[in-house]
């Protein structure tokens, strides 16, 4: 495993302060769904052959136009899914999404039911997979990058088809085999073991663009070779029936490599461990998992700070939470640490979140039900959402206090920044009715830190990243890891939202990320109140491999010193600049504004992650005593379709004394 210590270096991220929204200070969450445009319905009362689809409705946070704000994508059984871009504020400070559902692509009304939005074949825009069900077809949703989705016609392995009707639930991403390319599992409820195309149904679908990359988003079926077909209840195997009702792709051993899980109805969860040979080992009954009689929702963080990661499942008033103790054990704690008459409620929709941003991981679930469960249960007393405080790992129920204190039928539930204010909001799916909208507008003063992540030789969202944040020299460590999954229909923004309580400083101490390839980073004196843009780790032989495939380009003169191009950069030099190494670069383009009286900006190009190399600016008013430029104040700007930056570095002074600036590449040593 390489460690690259960037204790002095910020040139490998994006740092960028967000605008914060105009709010006025509230006590809570404000329901803001009408104001924001998002009025629709999930279902129409529909002619079914099963109650199946009260359990229905799904939702993604994700930016699918790249725009720097997150949209919403909800699917809609039997109606036309909605497209919901984000708009941003408006001339009020008024943060509004436009249905841009037909422009988009979706035009047809289907069986939709299950989401997961990732980039599944590594072209820098995200791709959408649905689930359905009362329907013979799954639907895979191909980004064209200009705004619009094409649907796969089936040759892309993605449809699932099957003689059996699909009753697609959720569905989560992943990369369990480490090839780089975004792997997928799809869930269904009550799925006859018998059927005879069973395969065909909670299915784990490899993504083969690690074969081959011009395979790239294509899928075939390896839950059979994989062993993470469902068997059932693990205390009773011959149950006839599978409930797979959530997946989970998540590093639950801290070994690097992302083990699956299944929350399924009537005690047929499973656990299964990942063997990092394109093989998993099934391991419920020993990691002590599984005990809730009816999962349905699942949500995994780090809730108790000590870096490994626990699971919540939510059940029917039998919540379960799994404390991890490592040694791939968990204790149940329910009890312990929520009270047992908070255990209430018919759960669907979970997740972890820091809603206060005081630096530990909350917990909100959404308990709708539909007036049909009263034919078999008439001792369920309707319970709001629920969102529970976490005070030092022991529960506390806060939603009625804080304004969240609905009673719709909510399923898909999920979480997002989308006015960029610093906090996280909360919106949920109503099965046969509207959506609602949480803004967050607590407002305490609480500091925060959010970081997005991007990669090259891996899923280009950073899928699997995990992210240890020390906001204080000797101080406690948050953990996170990002992941494209569900917490029961509903899929997170792919970002890693850290609150620092009242964090009085202006930048955090480390920030330590372990990309999924097992490469390390540290970065310090990353700014607080802000966005950080982290990019994956380039080499100088991983750039070469790039740069000259196809080129003819022998190896003697694909070496660090070599200049094939004959520009008077040599390789290592192209490598650090974001330079073509086999065409002649023309003079290299250093601007330098005078921002201020006292400031100047100098703007260069430079290689997003460059690992090996350190680009140096240095400016001086004589062409003899020059200065380094650098520390506080560093910007980038970056582009992920062509991994090169522009990097801005300001110098303070004053108008009269700096005359010249100029470059200097410094080689890192970097230890194995």
């Amino acid at each position: 495993m390489s460690l690259i210590s960037v204790k002095q270096l910020t040139t490998y991220i994006l740092l960028g302060m967000f605008g914060f929204i105009g709010y006025a200070v509230g006590q809570g969450f404000t329901n803001a769904t009408e104001e924001a445009g998002l009025l629709y319905i999930q279902q129409e009362i529909i002619d079914a052959p099963s109650d199946l689809h009260v359990q229905a409705g799904a939702a993604v946070a994700a930016d699918f136009d790249g725009d720097g704000w997150t949209d919403l994508f909800c699917t809609r059984l039997q109606l036309t899914d909605k497209l919901y871009r984000n708009l941003g504020p408006d001339e009020n400070g008024v943060v509004r999404f436009a249905d841009i559902s037909a422009e988009a692509g979706f035009t047809e009304a289907t069986g939709s039911n299950g989401v997961v939005a990732v980039d599944t074949d590594n072209d820098g825009d995200l791709d959408l997979y649905v689930t359905t069900i009362y329907e013979k077809e799954f639907l895979y949703y191909l980004n064209n990058g200009d705004g619009t989705f094409s649907l796969d016609d089936g040759r892309k392995g993605g449809k699932l088809t099957s003689f059996t009707d699909h009753h697609g639930f959720s569905v989560s991403a992943g990369d369990y085999n480490r090839d780089g390319w975004a792997d997928m599992f799809t869930t269904e409820w009550q799925i006859s073991r018998d059927a005879t195309d069973v395969i065909q149904h909670n299915v784990l679908m490899r993504n083969f663009g690690g074969v081959r990359e011009d395979l790239g988003g294509w899928f075939g079926n390896a839950t059979e070779s994989s062993g993470t077909l469902l068997t059932g209840n693990v205390e009773n195997p011959d149950q006839p029936t599978l409930f797979g009702f959530t997946s989970t792709f998540a590093d639950l051993d801290g070994d690097g490599w992302q083990d699956l899980l299944v929350a399924g109805d009537f005690g047929t969860s499973q656990l299964f461990w990942n063997n990092q040979d394109s093989t998993f080992t099934e391991g419920t009954e020993a990691a002590g998992f599984g005990k809730a009689q009816n999962a349905m929702g699942m949500t995994v963080g780090d809730f108790d700070g000590d870096g490994l990661q626990d699971i919540f499942i939510s059940s029917i008033n039998d919540h379960r939470l799994y404390r991890n103790l490592g040694n791939r054990t968990f204790a149940e704690e329910s009890v312990e640490r929520f009270g047992a008459e908070n255990l209430f409620g018919w759960g669907w929709g979970t997740t972890f979140f820091d809603y206060d941003n005081d630096g530990d991981l909350d917990l909100i679930l959404t308990t709708g039900y539909e007036d049909f469960y009263q034919t078999f249960s008439t001792t369920l007393s309707i319970a709001p959402t629920l969102l529970w405080r976490n005070d030092d790992g022991i529960f506390t129920s806060v939603g009625e206090s804080l304004g969240i204190n609905d009673l719709e039928p909510g399923k898909g539930l999920l979480t997002f920044d989308y006015d960029k204010d610093g906090d996280l909001d909360v919106f949920i799916v109503n099965a046969q009715k509207e959506p609602i909208l949480y803004r967050n507008d607590l407002n305490n003063g609480n500091a925060f830190i959010r970081i997005e992540v991007g990669g090259r030789s891996f899923i280009r969202n950073g899928i699997g990243t995990k992210l240890f944040l020390t906001a204080t020299e000797g101080g406690s460590s948050q953990m996170r890891e990002i992941r494209a999954g569900s917490n029961y229909l509903g899929q997170n923004e792919m970002a890693a939202h850290f609150g620092l309580g009242q964090h009085t400083g202006e930048s955090i101490h480390e920030l330590r990320v372990v990309w999924p390839d097992g490469v390390e980073q540290i970065f310090s004196n990353l700014e607080v109140n802000s966005t950080h843009v982290l990019t994956e780790p380039l080499s100088f032989a991983s750039w070469a491999e790039f740069a000259f495939d196809g080129s003819g380009v022998d190896a003697n003169q694909q070496a660090r010193s070599a200049d094939p191009d004959g520009d008077g950069f040599i390789n290592f030099d192209e490598y650090a600049l974001g330079q073509n190494p086999i065409s002649p670069d023309g003079p290299l383009s250093i601007t330098a504004t005078l921002v201020d009286p006292n400031r100047f900006a100098f703007q260069f190009p430079a290689l997003a992650g460059a690992t090996e190399a350190r680009i140096i600016l240095e400016a001086c008013p004589d062409l003899t005593n020059w200065k380094e430029v650098g520390g506080d104040g560093l910007r980038e700007t970056l582009n992920f379709s062509t991994f090169q930056k522009q990097v801005t570095r300001y110098l303070e002074g004053n108008g009269e004394s700096v005359q010249f600036a100029r470059l200097r590449i410094e080689a890192l040593d970097t230890s194995e």
